[in-house]
């Protein structure tokens, strides 16, 4: 299926820092599977807070990596 298993920090800058995961509107090919927080496990769900420092994996395609950075680190796509 062409997914891997990808992991982001969430910088103190992040545009996606203090928005919920459903209003950053991930395209289907990212599939949250675990943030973790001050070394707590957290699963997310649509109303989850992307706080700064948070370690995001996800498993992606690569179109859905691109979105994931876009979204988290404001990289270009």
């Amino acid at each position: 299926a062409g997914l891997q298993l990808v992991e982001v920090t969430v910088p103190d800058d992040s545009p996606a820092a203090g928005k919920t995961l459903q209003s950053l509107n991930l395209p289907h090919s990212v599939n949250l599977a675990l943030i973790v927080r001050n070394h707590e496990n957290i699963t997310p769900g649509g109303e989850t807070v992307i706080q700064p420092d948070d370690r995001v994996f996800a498993l992606v395609t690569a179109e859905g990596e691109a979105a994931l950075r876009q979204a988290l680190l404001a990289e270009a796509q």
